[in-house]
Order: structure tokens, then C-alpha cells, then sequence
């Protein structure tokens, strides 16, 4: 008896894509999608995921999130589609793992786990492109080579760089008969997807930046989703060091986060960035306290200023301990974080603060928005896509300290 497997039926841009792919199994291929949100970009990689497991028996296909949330959430879409089929014999929620009964397998998963021994025969999926970190996209690509296994490549659009601009660039030109773009953007909008209503919420409650990107579906082509002119903030040379004004924000201790120390000098500029998640609790403490007191042979400490949530005021109460200079707590809420991240914002604008050209650094700096919620306006700061902020918060905080520190000054004001 053969097998029926009911998908739902694919609007224009969805079906051009697929009828490109075909049966893409071992040709090499590389398929391009810059979507708007809500256009069926999920719905497209399941169909593909399915097709792929189904008609080729014991294949291994991956899908790639920003993170582990992401990932969920599209195995969620595979295991409801394939639940009624019977063909389900790997079910698990925990390792995010889909098995079937021909022996195929998809696995989903964050670019923050390891991708060590991976192979892919099946398709290999890198979803939210523009938001994955380029590091691990070039550890990823390798996996394909040996069974020449298509690759889907999805994302709202972001800045005119990075993997994903470079794919789409190349999608769009002849120079790989292997790779094609598809520019969901311009097909025109229906209800189905984005209603009259939501397109007014969405400019209402996203930044001109994030409504060009997610809802308009284009790439920016200068400064970040929040922050404007820190492209022209970045140091050229490395700045004199005399004075240090210093950023801590601690690491929650889960989802990969970073602690992190920045450092400005009493002109406003970034002389130290250092981050770490490798160390133990404990390690951090000593870590940090080894990095300040080499930092004070070589200047003056004149304010620390450190993130108190979490595990921030045991590293905080370690690290008084190991070193003789005092230690600002500054507690996160919504009204503290919009007021040093304004700050900041208003800093790069005036130019009044010079950063280190460090790619992690530029990366969360560009990928910074602010969001307001619909029904309580509240407004919230975080990485679009759950991407990391560590950076961001302790540059935040330096330059909170350099202010109220008397850089810009002269006096310490600091409350």
C-alpha cells in the first residue's frame, strides 16, 4: 500500500523554490530564501525535511537555529506532520531527534552545540542565516562535501555582509549553476499572512530598522537594528591607556553566555575587551581579579561598575576579596537597561566613545534591538534572535562609569 503523506498546499514563492530543488538528494545544491517574516519559510523546510527522509532511506538531514528555542520549535513542526503516518519510530524530545521507520534521520539544533562528527547525507538546513554566528556556519558547510548534500539556506535579511548576503549576492548572479536565490520580498503581501492590522501593529511597536528587515524583508545598508554610526566609532589604532573605566557584566551560567570585561580610558575610548565561558564559577573570579590588577599596574582604576543579577553578587562578594578597589552594583530592570543602552546609543551617534574593531563586539552591536510590547508598552532590549548581548552590556556599562566617573567630567559623580 503506498504511503500518502498530506502537506499543506504551497503559495507561489514556496512552490517556485521547491520545483527548483526537486528531488535534490546528493546534487549539490543550494537553495537561497530571503523571506519576510510570516511568509512560510517553516513550512517549506519541513516539507523538504520529510521528502528527503522519506525517499531516501537511512539519509541524515540537520536543521540549524540562533538557538535551542528555534530548534524546538521547527521539530515540534516535523514530529506534528509525521505523527500520523505511522513512520515515526525516533520520537525524542529532549536530544530534539526524528527517526523513521526507513531508517532516516533529521536532528535539530543551536549553532552553540557542537557539529564535531557530524555527517549529513540527507539536507542540512541553516535557518535564520543572518543570524548565525559565521564561525560555526564555516564549521558547518564541510559536512555536506563528502555526499554532495543539498543545503537550504533561509533568513529575514540583515546588513549587507556576512554568509548570507555573500549566498544571496551569488544566488542571484550565473557564476554557480548549483546555487539559486529566492527573494520572497517580492511577491505582494496577502492576509493570509500579514493583515492590514498586523502590518500597523508591527510599525507601531518595531524600529523603522526591524521593519525594513522582518516585515519588508531588506537589507539594511548602514548601522545596526538599534545602534547608528558605531561604524564610525572604531578605533584605528590602538588608544593610550591612563585611566580605566570598567564594564562587568557576568555570564547567567547558561545558553553559552559570556562574562565579560570592557575597559575605556578617560578619553572614551575601549582599551580592554576580554570574555570568557570556559571557566569554572570560582575561575572567573580569579580570572577577572588577575585582569584588573594588571590593568592598575599599568594605570589607574577610577570606577568598576559590574552586573548584579544571578550569579553576579557571589562573583562580586569573590571578587572584592581579591582586589583593593571598589565595585559598583548595577542591577538589571527594564528602566536601568534603557538608560545606559540610550546612553550608548546616544554616544556612538555624537561620536563620543571610540570602540575596538572586535568582530564579536561589531556582530552584537549590529544585531541590538529594541522591542515594545503590544498591549503594555513595555520596551525591552535584547540580541534579535536571542543572540548573545554580553558585549553590548559591558561596553554599556564602561561608558556608564566613564560618565558618571568623571572622564567626560572631571569629578566623580557616581551614585
Amino acid at each position: 500500500m503506498a504511503l500518502r503523506i498530506v502537506f499543506p498546499k504551497l503559495t507561489k514563492w514556496q512552490q517556485d523554490t521547491h520545483e527548483w530543488l526537486g528531488d535534490p538528494y546528493q546534487s549539490g545544491k543550494i537553495a537561497v530564501i530571503k523571506s519576510p517574516r510570516q511568509r512560510g519559510k517553516t513550512a517549506l523546510c519541513v516539507v523538504a525535511l520529510i521528502e528527503m527522509a522519506v525517499k531516501h532511506p537511512g539519509c541524515a538531514s540537520y536543521v540549524f537555529e540562533p538557538t535551542l528555542g528555534l530548534a524546538r520549535k521547527v521539530y515540534k513542526s516535523v514530529e506534528k506532520s509525521l505523527s500520523p503516518t505511522g513512520l515515526l519510530t525516533i520520537n525524542n524530545s529532549q536530544l530534539l531527534e526524528i527517526g523513521l521507520s526507513n531508517g532516516s534521520t533529521i536532528s535539530f539544533r543551536s549553532t552553540e552545540q557542537t557539529s564535531r562528527g557530524l555527517t549529513v547525507t540527507g539536507l542540512l538546513v541553516l535557518d535564520e542565516d543572518a543570524y548565525l554566528d559565521e564561525e560555526v556556519i564555516y564549521e558547518l558547510l564541510p559536512l555536506v562535501n563528502v555526499h554532495k548534500a543539498p543545503i537550504l539556506i533561509c533568513s529575514t535579511p540583515f546588513i549587507k555582509e556576512g554568509h548570507f548576503f555573500d549566498m544571496y549576492e551569488l544566488g542571484l548572479s550565473d557564476k554557480n549553476p548549483l546555487v539559486k536565490t529566492f527573494d520572497w520580498s517580492k511577491y505582494p503581501t496577502t492576509p493570509e499572512f500579514l493583515s492590514p492590522e498586523q502590518d500597523a501593529l508591527y510599525k507601531q511597536t518595531m524600529t523603522p530598522q526591524k521593519y525594513r528587515t522582518e516585515i519588508l524583508g531588506e537589507f539594511l545598508t548602514d548601522g545596526g537594528l538599534l545602534f547608528e554610526g558605531f561604524d564610525d566609532c572604531i578605533l584605528e589604532e590602538e588608544a593610550q591607556v591612563d585611566d580605566f573605566f570598567i564594564g562587568i557584566d557576568f555570564a547567567s551560567g547558561k545558553g553559552g553566555d559570556f562574562t565579560v570585561l570592557s575597559a575605556l580610558n578617560s578619553k572614551g575610548e575601549q582599551v580592554v575587551l576580554e570574555r570568557t565561558n570556559n571557566l569554572a564559577p570560582m575561575a572567573q573570579v580569579d580570572w577577572l581579579a588577575g585582569i584588573i590588577n594588571s590593568l592598575a599596574s599599568r594605570g589607574r582604576i577610577r570606577v568598576i561598575q559590574a552586573e548584579v543579577n544571578s550569579l553576579g553578587v557571589v562573583y562580586i562578594d569573590a571578587l572584592r576579596k581579591q582586589i583593593i578597589y571598589p565595585i559598583y552594583e548595577w542591577t538589571t530592570s527594564n528602566e536601568s537597561k534603557r538608560r545606559i543602552i540610550s546612553q550608548l546609543q546616544l554616544a556612538f551617534e555624537q561620536k563620543k566613545i571610540k570602540i575596538i574593531g572586535d568582530r564579536t563586539q561589531l556582530n552584537e552591536i549590529r544585531k541590538y534591538e529594541m522591542q515594545i510590547n503590544a498591549k503594555t508598552k513595555t520596551v525591552t532590549y535584547n540580541g534579535a534572535g536571542n543572540t548573545h548581548d554580553d558585549t553590548i552590556i559591558a561596553l554599556a556599562l564602561a561608558y556608564d562609569a566613564y560618565i558618571a566617573g568623571g572622564g567626560a567630567l572631571g569629578e566623580i559623580i557616581f551614585i
